[in-house]
């Protein structure tokens, strides 16, 4: 597995779950406020020692309690069922991290009982997508693993980044009818200090607080699934 970065301490990356972070190398999407834009572009970095990797967090299993498995898009890491099977046998929780694009990686991991929570990103809405994706990526993939992981036994969140220089608060309205009552949906501010396109805060800013009570407010049977961060 294509292994670009570790993290070995997380409190706040996995829900009630003391963690480290595993990066994996690549993306097939191009989001412009991607803030780890080093994983992305036809990655050059040291890869990580799989085998390295696994043997600091099987010598750090009295301190953490799980593995956050992030990136770049882990999916897409044909190998990924493999190296989380390695981690089960540590006796890990594993949180994975993807942007819905590959739902036959994401069916077979629940199948096989390789993960514990999942937080999927909504990116954008449908008539945006293409402005985050690309022409290649099809929708109905990322709605086929929404449904997976409404009909799964897991614990799962969806997420979007604020991007004011794409998005309307409308934009935000548009999203929000793909959700159900009670699913956990998280809005999160950019992080302009590195981004994949470089972009700067803009002037006028919806922060992901302010998006998130609008919301609240105009949909009272989602006010207790919509957070910010």
């Amino acid at each position: 597995m294509l292994i670009g970065g570790f993290q070995k301490l997380s409190l706040i990356d996995f829900p009630e779950t003391i963690s480290s972070i595993v990066f994996t190398a690549g993306c097939n999407f191009r989001c412009p406020y991607c803030h780890n834009p080093d994983l992305i572009n036809n990655y050059s970095g040291k890869l990580l020692s799989e085998p390295d990797i696994l043997e600091i967090l099987k010598n750090s299993k009295k301190m953490i309690d799980g593995v956050v498995i992030t990136g770049g898009e882990p999916t897409l890491q044909s190998d990924l069922p493999e190296f989380l099977t390695a981690l089960r046998a540590i006796r890990f929780k594993i949180k994975l991290d993807t942007n819905g694009s590959n739902p036959k990686m994401v069916s077979d991991l629940l199948k096989n009982n390789l993960v514990d929570y999942v937080a999927m990103d909504i990116k954008a809405p449908k008539n945006k997508y293409i402005f985050i994706s690309g022409e290649n990526f099809k929708y109905e993939h990322f709605l086929e693993s929404m449904e997976i992981l409404r009909s799964s036994d897991i614990s799962y969140e969806f997420r979007t980044t604020i991007y004011p220089n794409l998005f309307e608060i409308e934009d935000y309205f548009e999203i929000a009818k793909d959700l159900l009552p009670k699913e956990k949906y998280y809005l999160q501010d950019i992080r302009y200090e590195k981004t994949l396109g470089g972009i700067t805060k803009p002037d006028k800013v919806h922060s992901s607080e302010e998006v998130a009570g609008i919301l609240k407010a105009a949909l009272p049977h989602l006010s207790e699934s919509i957070f910010s961060r």
